[in-house]
């Protein structure tokens, strides 16, 4: 219950900023289309996902305090400080459910 809650608000948070997001990736993306060196055209990329990634390390600090997880604080926060890289990738990538298959025994994705 607790990992299933924890992924569920970290990609609430995901989702929100992706949301946010779009117009500004938008604009970058026609912008990297005018640029003609290969390491700013890569640099440039990199930058969307790395603000969707450092708005997951910030709310996996806050996220274990929300009310939704009060009863499961602690199963929370063992997973998080257990697995904080994995985690944050499984929410990027959308495989929360089997980052939860594989972090609490018995659980099916």
């Amino acid at each position: 219950v607790a990992c299933a809650l924890l992924t569920a608000s970290l990609e609430d948070l995901v989702a929100a900023r992706r949301a946010e997001l779009d117009a500004y990736k938008a604009s970058k993306d026609e912008a990297i289309g005018r640029v003609q060196k290969a390491q700013t055209k890569r640099w440039l990329k990199q930058e969307y996902g790395t603000i969707l990634y450092a708005e997951v390390e910030d709310g996996m600090d806050k996220v274990c305090a929300l009310p939704a997880l009060a009863k499961h604080k602690r199963a929370c926060e063992d997973i998080r400080e257990d697995r904080e890289d994995a985690l944050a990738r499984a929410v990027l990538d959308g495989a929360t459910g089997a980052f939860c298959a594989g972090v609490v025994a018995g659980c099916a994705p």
